[in-house]
């Protein structure tokens, strides 16, 4: 799957965290269906497995972004995908650190931010 590809996949996610009522469920119930899929999603196509977000996550970079939600208007892919496994795996161990993003606007603010992405972002097939 082409870079392109992947950030259409995580923009596609913007009309849902942004829909009027959408939920990301509760930390004693667990999470909504759509973010089960969304996690399940970002997983396979290989948002959320950086093994280099633990440290990243500590630098000046990662706490900016962990920090402040106007720092994603300027995030690469790659920081997108060092933020989002940084959420995700951090919230195996700290359950509730995925539910603070969603409230807080992250992963909203994310989905947006791979959306212009994919809107600035060359087709490589389109290339050829």
């Amino acid at each position: 799957m082409s870079d392109l590809d992947r950030l259409r996949a995580l923009a596609a996610w913007e009309p849902v965290f942004g829909a009027p009522g959408f939920t990301a469920g509760r930390s004693l119930r667990g999470p909504s269906p759509d973010v089960v899929r969304f996690a399940e999603q970002m997983a396979e196509l290989g948002w959320t497995t950086r093994g280099d977000y633990a440290a990243w996550s500590r630098s000046p970079e990662g706490q900016a972004l962990l920090e402040d939600n106007g720092r994603l208007l300027r995030a690469s892919p790659d920081e997108l995908a060092l933020l989002l496994t940084t959420i995700v795996r951090t919230d195996r161990f700290n359950g509730g650190v995925l539910d603070a993003a969603f409230a807080r606007g992250t992963m909203l603010a994310i989905a947006r931010r791979a959306r212009v992405l994919a809107w600035t972002t060359s087709d490589p097939a389109a290339d050829e």
